[in-house]
């Protein structure tokens, strides 16, 4: 949102790591090195293939995880964990274009290169954080930005809530607001009327004005643009259109018009496309590896009880795109039909589908459910790319027929084979439940939370948490 960071500094950190990689390179080559050479005769072989292919996968890599996106690293904390990742992704790929390439590099000397240029490259990071609040320390005084919000209602409400969830360092510092409602003139943040602005501005020594007001208040908002033209400040105007977005809006154009997209993803084109490089890299892994199992699951479900093994489900994907997804067969053959004999409803009327005596599901069956194991066909439809490997779960048409409309931001990204829902409870929560947990993970969605979820979903496996 606050433009912290010019897009020459983010160019200037492109070109910083790319050439620290290079001085990784040069210094394990002709310096480190020879040292190791001396004690017990190791000796470098990065060819001069590696001066070149090195510094791009690093940078590319950077690139399409979005570490050079300032207005997604405001924070330190983001920045820095972000590049700690993304940092591990490029020494897993910098070590497969090696095997590939079959380039003879000693263990020790990538080792030590990867070490030394993630250390070069997180000081550097550090250096420019503290250059630029130097910086911004004697161009505004103390540093800190000043932000007048004007519209006290809900819409200026949430964005006050958002901004200091977003930046919990302080550099942003939310001074109050402006209101023409009488009864919100009394409330101690709102510090005047509208058209006040211009003398708050003043007093308060305010560096960015967000303006929050309903469309009924076209005419005033107009008024206060004109006004704040002539102020050296930054503005910002959130539509109240935004509330009727189902995550939210995009900017964008169209035919030459500026138009929003009501409908826009919850992720950007990099952050897909990295999600969709580590499902197809992280599920082609699981599949082969999981494959002996899946044979052997197969055979003793069709040992079990009459019926195919694999069971085909429509569920409701992405944007309520429907899709078939795979998953081992748990019950008896044509258990829908005898789906009425389990479902009830609860004290709030909400149905609940799931019960742990369920007396349609196989003896192999319920192994599978406790252990997870019935899920393992879903790989195949992370592959297709019709799911996630993590993300929310894909929900059966009957249930999405019965959503409220805050409910459909749960489609605005790919549905996942496990996800925050999954390692919060699983089916100890309630299908109608699980929704606020989906949606917290589109608020909050990263290949960083991805990882995460991935890690204690083993751990709810292991313990056999929640699932029946």
């Amino acid at each position: 949102m606050l433009r912290r960071f010019s897009i020459n500094l983010a160019i200037i950190t492109m070109i910083i790591d790319s050439l620290l990689v290079l001085a990784g390179i040069s210094i394990t080559t002709f310096v480190i090195d020879r040292q190791l050479t001396n004690v017990v005769g190791i000796r470098a072989q990065f060819s001069p293939f590696t001066f070149i292919v090195f510094p791009i996968i690093w940078w590319v890599i950077f690139l399409v995880g979005s570490l050079y996106d300032n207005r997604r690293n405001l924070r330190i904390v983001d920045e820095l964990t972000s590049f700690l990742l993304l940092s591990l992704l490029a020494t897993i790929s910098l070590a497969g274009i090696l095997y590939l390439a079959k380039l003879s590099v000693h263990r020790t000397d990538f080792l030590t290169f990867v070490v030394l240029t993630i250390f070069m490259q997180l000081l550097a990071r550090i250096g420019l954080r503290i250059a630029w609040r130097t910086n911004n320390h004697h161009a505004n005084g103390n540093g800190i930005h000043k932000i007048l919000i004007i519209g006290a209602g809900g819409t200026g409400q949430r964005a006050a809530a958002e901004i200091q969830k977003f930046d919990s360092g302080s550099a942003i510092q939310i001074v109050g607001f402006l209101d023409d409602d009488p009864q919100k003139l009394n409330q101690p943040e709102v510090l005047g009327r509208v058209m006040d602005a211009q003398r708050v501005i003043t007093d308060q020594h305010i560096t960015g004005v967000l303006i929050a007001l309903p469309d009924s208040a076209h005419k005033v908002r107009e008024e206060l643009i004109d006004i704040l033209k002539r102020l050296l400040i930054d503005v910002w105007v959130i539509p109240d259109v935004f509330r009727l977005a189902l995550y939210r809006p995009r900017l964008e154009t169209f035919a030459g018009m500026p138009m929003l997209d009501l409908r826009a993803p919850a992720i950007n084109d990099y952050q897909r496309l990295a999600k969709r490089i580590f499902d197809l890299f992280a599920a082609s892994i699981l599949a082969v590896f999981t494959s002996p199992i899946m044979l052997l699951i197969a055979i003793l479900i069709r040992r079990d009880s009459e019926g195919p093994a694999l069971f085909r489900q429509e569920r409701i994907g992405e944007n309520r795109k429907p899709f078939k997804m795979y998953k081992f067969r748990t019950m008896v053959q044509d258990a829908d039909k005898l789906a009425g004999t389990v479902q009830h409803l609860d004290i709030n009327g909400n149905i609940l589908h799931k019960t742990p005596d369920d007396q349609r599901i196989t003896r192999v069956g319920r192994f599978l459910r406790r252990t997870s194991m019935d899920e393992l066909p879903q790989l195949y439809n992370v592959l297709k790319g019709e799911m996630s490997l993590v993300g929310p779960r894909p929900e059966l048409p009957y249930l999405v027929e019965n959503y409220q409309p805050w409910q459909y931001a749960r489609f605005a990204v790919p549905p996942g084979l496990t996800g925050w829902w999954q390692i919060n409870g699983r089916s100890n929560k309630p299908m109608h439940l699980h929704t606020e947990d989906d949606i917290y993970y589109v608020q909050n969605c990263t290949i960083w939370l991805d990882i995460q979820i991935l890690l204690k979903t083993v751990i709810v496996v292991l313990f056999e948490t929640g699932a029946f």
